[in-house]
């Protein structure tokens, strides 16, 4: 099956670099990303710390991800890639990532899908 996390960030942009910090949220997880955009291409790095309560824990995962800006500015579409478990051993994962304009300049909703 497919698991999404959704975050809503604050949105920082200084010159090309974009970076995102997630509001806090009720199962306690988190997640920063940084962002270096280049015309329609943003590409850059991710940390989340999971729910303390949740599946994973309190764990802290990281990765790289690269999307694609629309040209209104208002969603960005793409990848990301982690290191992640399953059964005991590393593994690579990857998935979808959808950023959207959530209200204002300085506030995104973050969709990650795995």
């Amino acid at each position: 099956g497919e698991d999404v996390s959704e975050y809503y960030a604050d949105v920082h942009q200084r010159g090309s670099v974009l970076t995102l910090q997630s509001l806090p949220n009720q199962g306690g997880s988190y997640m920063f990303v940084k962002l270096r955009l280049d015309d329609e291409l943003a590409t850059g790095t991710w940390e989340e710390t999971t729910s303390p309560s949740g599946e994973f824990a309190g764990a802290t995962y990281s990765g790289a991800v690269q999307l694609l800006v629309s040209k209104d500015g208002d969603h960005m579409n793409g990848m990301w890639v982690g290191v992640g478990q399953e059964k005991g051993k590393h593994q690579i994962f990857t998935g979808t990532w959808t950023l959207r304009r959530a209200g204002t300049k300085e506030l995104a909703a973050m969709d990650v899908a795995e």
